[in-house]
């Protein structure tokens, strides 16, 4: 109940989304704690982002909470809230880009990956569920749009998608990029 309160609060003042890291907060994403904020999320209409997959940088045992095998079922369980995989599975890329084939419910971040799987998203997820992430601080900015830049450079459309409409979707936000970024204006 209490977390029910908080969440409804603060979504109340703006919040957009929940931020799960069970790198760093040593939480299973399918423990029964988390599934409880899963719900509560659907009700709210607050999307789940997750830092998703290890990245061999993180103590132990934040390695073993963010495997991907601990996703699927929080996913499968919650087909009402909308999750983001953070990193599109970090180091285990190939099983979040199938979870997102799989599950209607599951966006792709593409922050830290490298060009080739960046390409293989555009390619082969579903395109509506893909989306821009930098992860600063821990990254500079320039680096991931350099990489979507030149993935996406046959086709504005797909950067426009990635880089604004289906994160204004998801988030349920209005922005109108092609005023905030001139770039983008053309219709290839």
């Amino acid at each position: 109940r209490k977390v029910a309160e908080r969440l409804a609060a603060q979504k109340a003042r703006g919040a957009c989304g929940i931020k799960i890291h069970p790198g760093v907060q040593w939480v299973r994403p399918d423990s029964l704690e988390s599934m409880e904020v899963y719900r509560l999320a659907a009700e709210l209409k607050l999307p789940i982002l997750w830092h998703c997959g290890p990245v061999d940088i993180e103590p132990i045992r934040g390695r073993r909470c963010s495997q991907l095998k601990y996703y699927w079922n929080a996913v499968k369980e919650n087909p009402e809230t909308q999750f983001v995989l953070g990193h599109s599975g970090a180091l285990q890329f190939e099983s979040a880009l199938e979870l997102s084939k799989q599950y209607s419910n599951v966006w792709l971040e593409i922050s830290c990956q490298g060009l080739p799987n960046i390409k293989r998203i555009i390619k082969e997820a579903p395109l509506d569920r893909v989306m821009f992430g930098s992860d600063w601080p821990f990254y500079r900015q320039p680096l991931p749009l350099a990489k979507l830049l030149m993935a996406t450079e046959e086709s504005k459309t797909v950067r426009r998608k990635i880089l604004s409409e289906n994160a204004c979707s998801l988030f349920q936000l209005t922005l109108d990029m092609e005023a905030a970024i001139p770039a983008l204006k053309s219709t290839a």
